[in-house]
């Protein structure tokens, strides 16, 4: 998510297994693949259906939980 980011920031994307937080490489790279469509589709002002909402569509529901220190 990169909303909350300076403008200049904005705009790279990464994607494949070496970035993903899962095990198993093909389940991260899709993962991780399918975010970074969004985060592009997101960033250059496109949007999905409201009936099938993107992962940052939903983020906010899905997003990891702060655990205190």
């Amino acid at each position: 998510m990169q909303d909350g980011m300076p403008p200049g920031r904005r705009g790279v994307f990464l994607a494949g297994d070496d970035v993903s937080w899962t095990g198993g490489f093909a389940e991260g790279a899709v993962t991780t693949a399918l975010n970074a469509v969004w985060g592009v589709l997101h960033h250059l002002g496109g949007r999905t259906h409201p009936a099938n909402p993107g992962p940052g569509d939903v983020f906010h529901e899905i997003a990891p939980i702060d655990l205190p220190s």
